[in-house]
This record gives structure tokens, C-alpha cells and sequence, in this order.
């Protein structure tokens, strides 16, 4: 056979009606040659409608026929086969979290042939992705996704092998925050894509500059925060609060204890994530400084009037996301002459930390195409991906080399201090993560909160919420 099958000419019409010619481009897929005996009415070969039996010298004048043929579509086609289609699930349905998303689709897809990227907008992306796992189609990608809590459980692809066959270390390539939530029992779930801050301290530069206090020196500690009270709450004759230094969290409300918990390093499990370590030395003192600054001020809170925009507070805790709507919302407040950012501060004697909440690219189980997905969150999480979807949203980059481009400066307000708070970011919900978390702290806060309202002690608090949160855990863990 011409077509370098090695077979006799009557064994043709036992052959398949369509096989693939070892004579074209093995890259082009689509490309076939009949192959048809002399007793079929159908042409032997397509591409020169050859009927009749043919001389050596017509064998090789047809070879290169067919040759030619096929050099030519390869040249075309650039021997690529069809592109591998990725279904990305992201919940981004508007504004400029669709466009941001969208564009870099765009931009990865330019820059592949053999991946093609659809991106696809699914509200109540979570469950109908825990859904489309149990019912065998899952999309190849998805997006916010908590690696440990869907890893969990069983729904998403473990990246550990893609991680060590392509030699990427989290450590090298990721700010520390966004490492320990990408795993869950020491498997890689997620690749850390941006981070949120929350809290950051907003301050009022003017009421400092009226108080004869520097501007450019927030409080670095939660002691020194209480102090200011003395110099920035101010009162009417009437008694009305027209000036309000801070107000912990609404009155280091039943929710605060969390927030300032880990900020003070405070951790919920061990590290084998097996025991409860809530009723510390550590937690006792976050506990009981609360429990003081909340009976300090309730009164105050009372009378209070205005708000941060106002005035009528000096220090607000918010998201770091809060600095440009301020902006935007507030144009009469000149950032750096009128209001400032600063990290928040933590217990006296305990080194500078920022709580971060990251977001990951997850590959859910069962993925079709989990090869390419790999290829494309690598690349989403990777520095050039990263810094243009960090500039476009202005959010923090999980990516180290992302933030080296001077436009992070002009893009972001108070750049500086967001930087600073990259390097000593630690995870929201621990070093250890811990599965269906919010049940978990929702247990948690039924007990500290009696502790908070001084309906029993601290101490007595602490001790029953690290009882009920063992009790979670260990039904969690027998699951």
C-alpha cells in the first residue's frame, strides 16, 4: 500500500472505511484516507479521485501528490490540533469584575493554541459546583472556592503532582498568607490568586493635627489605641459624644472576638488540626481586654453622633477595600491630608500581623480537562496575570513578583503601607485551616459571648466554647 499501511491490496475492503494515513501530518486529526477496493464504487483515494489500479510509477506520482496535500494543509493549520476547551465557573456577572476576568481570558487565550478558555458566569457558584462533582460534570476551573473546605470534602482535584512535576513552591512564588488555607491534610487544593484585608485602621489625620498629635503616627498597639481616648473623644455641654476616638467593633460586639483573636496570632486548633487549643493564655487576654474596652464605652456609644465621613469618629476599622470608595464617595476627604490608612494594632508586644482573606483557582474533581485547567491557573496566579488583575481591581496580589511594577503605586492609595501588610499577612481562619468554619466559630461565639456580656467569666467562657468546638470538631473528623 502507497499509504504505508503494509498490507495487500486484497485485504483492503477487511480494512476500516476510514483510517488515519501515516502519510500526513499526525497533528491534523481530521485528515483521512479512504481506503476502498476496486469492487467499491467510492474513490480509492480522495484527494486524486483514483479509480484503477496503478503502475509503480503512478504509486510514486501519487505519493507525492498526497504528500504535497498534506504539507500544505499543515503548513496552514501549523500541525496544531483543535484546542482543548477550558469551562471556567466564576461569579464575576458585572462591572469591572466581569471585564477584568474577561480580558484575561482574552489575553491567555491569544497566547495559546492548543487551550481555549470559556469563561462562564454561575451565581451560587459553591453549591451548584458540589452539585456538578456528585453528578459527574464538573466545569474544568472554578473560582471562590475555600480550598480547605471543598478539599475536604472531596470536591476538588488534588494539584500536588502538577505542583511537583512543574517545580512550583508556594513558599517561593506566594506572600505567606495565602499558603496554609491553599491546602487541607497536607494536599495542595487551590493556587492563592488575590488577597482582601480586614481589618485595617482608618484614621482622621485633621482630628489628630487638632489634638497637637502626628498625623503620620498611628497607634501600632491596641494599648495605645485605648490611650487616645483621653485626647480625641470629645464632648458637647449637653453631654452628646460629637468626637469619638474608636469604637471597637460597635462596642466589641459578640463578633469582634475572632477578628482581634487573630490579629493577636491567636490559633484555633493544633497543628494536627485535631484538638481545640481556644482556652489559652492568649485567648483569655483578648477575651478580657474586650470584655474592658466594651464597658468603657457603651455609655459613649450611646450619645454618639457622625460617623467617620463626618467626623464624628477618628479611627474606623473597615476592609482595605474602603480606601477607594472613600475616595469615590467622599471627595471632600484629601486622602493623606484628611484621612489616612494604617495596619491594625495588635497587643503590646506582639509582632505586626494582618489578617488576610486570599482567594484561590481550584480545579474541581473530576475535571475532563484537568491538564490544561493546570496550565491556566498557573498562569491566572502567575506574576503577569496577577499584577493586571490586581491593578484592574485594586486588589493585593498573591503573587511576590507581581508587586514590582511601579503602577502599583499610582493605582493604589496609600501603597506603602498595603505592601508593608503583604509580607506579614497571616491566613483568616489559622496556620491549621478548619472545615465548614463558620459553623465551627458559630459555636464559638454562642460561649464567648457570655463571657463578652460578663454573664459568666472569661475564663468560664473560654472553657465552654473550647468544649462545644472540640465536640464540632470531633463529629466533623469521624464524618
Amino acid at each position: 500500500c502507497f499509504h504505508g499501511h503494509g498490507v495487500r491490496r486484497t485485504d483492503l475492503p477487511r480494512l476500516p472505511l476510514m483510517m488515519p494515513c501515516p502519510g500526513f501530518c499526525s497533528r491534523i486529526p481530521n485528515v483521512f484516507v479512504q481506503f476502498r477496493s476496486k469492487y467499491n464504487s467510492n474513490p480509492f483515494c480522495p484527494v486524486t479521485s483514483h479509480r484503477r489500479e496503478t503502475s509503480s510509477v503512478d504509486r510514486k506520482r501519487l505519493f507525492r501528490t498526497v504528500l504535497a496535500v498534506a504539507v500544505t494543509l499543515c503548513i496552514g493549520a501549523h500541525c496544531t490540533a483543535a484546542p482543548v476547551e477550558v469551562v471556567f465557573w466564576h461569579p464575576f456577572d458585572s462591572g469591572t469584575p466581569r471585564d477584568a476576568i474577561e480580558e484575561l481570558i482574552e489575553v491567555f487565550n491569544a497566547s495559546r493554541d492548543d487551550i481555549r478558555v470559556v469563561g462562564q458566569v454561575v451565581p451560587d457558584l459553591i453549591e451548584k459546583v458540589r452539585v456538578a462533582v456528585i453528578g459527574g460534570s464538573p466545569p474544568d476551573v472554578a473560582t471562590n472556592l475555600y480550598p480547605w473546605r471543598e478539599g475536604a470534602i472531596g470536591m476538588l482535584t488534588d494539584l500536588t503532582p502538577f505542583a511537583e512535576r512543574d517545580g512550583l513552591s508556594l513558599e517561593e512564588e506566594f506572600f505567606p498568607a495565602g499558603i496554609p488555607e491553599a491546602y487541607y491534610g497536607g494536599v495542595l487544593y487551590g493556587l492563592p490568586w488575590f488577597h482582601v484585608v480586614h481589618p485595617v485602621l482608618f484614621y482622621r489625620i485633621d482630628a489628630y493635627e487638632r489634638a497637637g498629635l502626628d498625623g503620620n503616627s498611628p497607634p501600632a498597639t491596641w494599648e495605645e489605641l485605648r490611650a487616645l481616648s483621653t485626647r480625641l473623644t470629645q464632648r458637647s455641654a449637653e453631654g452628646v459624644v460629637t468626637q469619638l476616638n474608636f469604637d471597637w467593633g460597635k462596642g466589641a460586639a459578640e463578633n469582634a472576638f475572632p477578628m482581634y483573636y487573630r490579629v493577636a496570632g491567636g490559633e484555633y486548633v493544633d497543628p494536627t488540626g485535631t484538638r481545640v487549643i481556644v482556652n489559652n493564655d492568649l485567648a483569655r487576654r483578648v477575651l478580657n481586654f474586650l470584655v474592658e474596652v466594651r464597658e468603657e464605652i457603651q455609655s459613649d456609644l450611646a450619645v454618639a453622633v457622625g460617623t467617620f465621613y463626618t467626623g464624628g469618629r477618628v479611627h474606623m476599622l473597615n476592609g482595605n477595600w474602603m480606601a477607594p470608595n472613600i475616595q469615590s464617595g467622599y471627595p471632600h476627604l484629601v486622602p493623606g491630608v484628611d484621612w489616612a490608612m494604617a495596619p491594625f494594632p495588635v497587643p503590646e508586644g506582639s509582632p505586626q500581623q494582618t489578617v488576610m482573606s486570599s482567594r484561590y483557582m481550584t480545579i474541581p474533581k473530576g475535571a475532563p480537562n484537568a491538564d490544561a485547567a493546570w496550565e491556566f491557573i498557573k498562569w491566572l496566579t502567575g506574576p503577569e496575570a496577577s499584577r493586571l488583575y490586581s491593578l484592574r481591581r485594586n486588589l493585593l496580589p498573591a503573587h511576590r513578583d507581581a508587586v514590582g511594577d511601579p503602577a502599583f503605586a499610582d493605582a493604589f492609595l496609600f501603597w506603602d503601607v498595603q505592601q508593608a501588610m503583604l509580607s506579614h499577612g497571616i491566613p483568616e481562619w489559622g496556620t491549621v485551616p478548619i472545615p465548614d468554619v463558620a459553623n465551627f466559630l458559630s459555636v464559638m461565639e454562642l460561649a464567648y459571648t457570655k463571657g463578652l456580656t460578663r454573664t459568666v467569666s472569661p475564663e468560664s467562657a473560654l472553657e465552654e466554647a473550647a468544649r462545644l468546638m472540640q465536640a464540632f470538631l470531633d463529629e466533623h473528623l469521624a464524618d
